[in-house]
Order: C-alpha cells, then structure tokens, then sequence
C-alpha cells in the first residue's frame, strides 16, 4: 500500500484533484463546448468539494494546510468557470467582475488579517454565496432557464458577503487606521492582539464557502 508524503492526506489529494483535474477538464469541455461532458466534470469537482471535508473529518486529519488548500481549490475553480463563461458569452461580464472582485478582496483581507493573527469567522451568507455561485456555473452549462436568475441571486449573496466580511474585520481596519495616522516615526508601537470568535474545525471546512 502506497504511504503518502508526510503532511499530505487522502483529504489533500481529493482538493489537489479540483485544481489539477475536474477544473482544466471543465474547462477544456465548456471551450469545446461539450456540455455533458462538462457538467460531469463540474459535478465531480462539487462532489469534491463536500469529500475532502467529509474524509478530513472522518479520517481526523483538518489542517491548516487542508484549509488553505480546501479554499485555493475553490477559488481556482470558480475562477477559470467565470472567465471561461464569460469569454464563451454564457455570462454577462458585470457578473463576472463582481464575483472575482469579491474574491480577489477578501483573499487580500484574510491575508492581512492572518498577518496580525487574527481569524474572521465565516458566515451563513458566505455559504449561500458559494451555493449560488456554484449552482449558477452548472446552471448555465446544462441551459437552465433560470441558469440568469440563479447568477444575480449569486452577485447579491457575493456583495452581501463581502461587504459583511470588510463589517467583521473593523476593529482590524480601525486599528490600522489610528495607528497610521500617529505621526511617531521614532516610537515602536505595540499593537494588541484582536480576538475574534472562531471555529478551527468548522471553519476548515467552511473556509471555502467564504
């Protein structure tokens, strides 16, 4: 029986498996313009979505680097689905940039955030955002009719998010404010800690419906 490499779990594999298989292979099919062959890799990536979760959990082996790697598979996907969609013309631009924009913001937040050590909680609305979102991609390669309306409600849900997770990161942005606006260049401050109520096991899980 293979012995995985120290630090790398069934769990990794599975979220290694979105970035470097069902993403480019969706791809590759809605380019091509296969659609059932790309909602079969579609599906596939959202069945791994739930799986590396659930073998983490099972298996007892959430990480940190399972999160992170959980949340890069996510945002890849949804990433390379959006632009590929709306180069093909199957979603209209605007969306396209609210979403990715979102993304691109909070990616920036939660980096500065884990900086000065401190974790934002995730939110029902950041799940519904990824359900949506996730809902809306497969909507719009199997030519639902409601495949337009399932992608507004993901732009709301993505706005809504993203503006709830600037709102929870405050006491973080207020801080970096009155500090920057003391003019001490010779004085060291000490900034204090934040604390923020946190989840690590769910939010493991939970990170990629940020």
């Amino acid at each position: 029986m293979a012995i995985s490499p120290p630090g790398i779990t069934i769990a990794n594999y599975i979220g290694l498996s979105r970035i470097l298989l069902w993403t480019p292979l969706a791809v590759a099919f809605v380019i091509l313009q296969r659609w059932d062959g790309a909602f079969a890799a579609i599906l596939m990536a959202g069945i791994s979505d739930m799986a590396d979760g659930y073998v983490a959990r099972r298996e007892k082996t959430i990480s940190n680097f399972g999160a992170f790697l959980d949340l890069t598979a996510d945002k890849v996907f949804v990433t390379a689905m959006l632009v590929c969609l709306g180069y093909q013309g199957l979603v209209p631009m605007w969306a396209v940039l609210i979403i990715l924009l979102r993304e691109f913001f909070v990616m920036g937040l939660r980096c500065y955030a884990a900086a000065e050590h401190v974790s934002i909680p995730v939110d029902r609305i950041g799940r519904s955002k990824c359900f949506f979102t996730f809902a809306a991609i497969l909507a719009t390669v199997i030519n639902l009719p409601f495949a337009p309306q399932l992608l507004l409600v993901a732009c709301v849900f993505t706005v809504v998010s993203g503006a709830m997770y600037f709102y929870r990161a405050r006491p973080l942005l207020v801080k970096h404010l009155r500090y920057s606006t003391v003019d001490a260049p010779a004085r060291v401050v000490v900034v204090p800690l934040v604390s923020m109520p946190f989840d690590s096991v769910g939010a493991v899980k939970a990170s990629s419906a940020d």
